[in-house]
C-alpha cells in the first residue's frame, strides 16, 4: 500500500504545534510563555472581579505586579 502525500505532510504539521508568538493581530507584541499557577477559587474570582471593575484585566496585573517584585529585589528590598 502506497503512502499518501498528503498523511505525511499532516504528521509533519501534527509534531510542529509551536507558532511564532510575536505574530499578532496588531495590537503589540505577543507573549512567549505562560504560567499556570494553583489559587483558591475564591481568591481568583475577587481578583478577576475588581480587576473588570477597574477596567484592567488580572494577566495585566500580573505583569505588573511581576515587574514591580522583581525591580524591587533587584534594588535589594528583600533579604535571604
Amino acid at each position: 500500500m502506497e503512502k499518501s502525500p498528503n498523511k505525511d505532510k499532516n504528521k509533519s504539521k501534527a509534531k510542529d504545534k509551536t507558532k511564532d508568538k510575536t505574530e499578532g493581530k496588531g495590537k503589540g507584541k505577543k507573549k512567549e510563555a505562560q504560567m499556570v499557577i494553583r489559587l483558591d477559587k475564591e481568591l481568583r474570582d475577587k481578583f478577576v472581579a475588581a480587576c473588570q471593575e477597574i477596567d484592567t484585566s488580572a494577566s495585566r496585573e500580573m505583569r505588573r505586579f511581576m515587574k514591580r517584585f522583581l525591580a524591587r529585589y533587584d534594588r535589594g528590598e528583600f533579604d535571604e
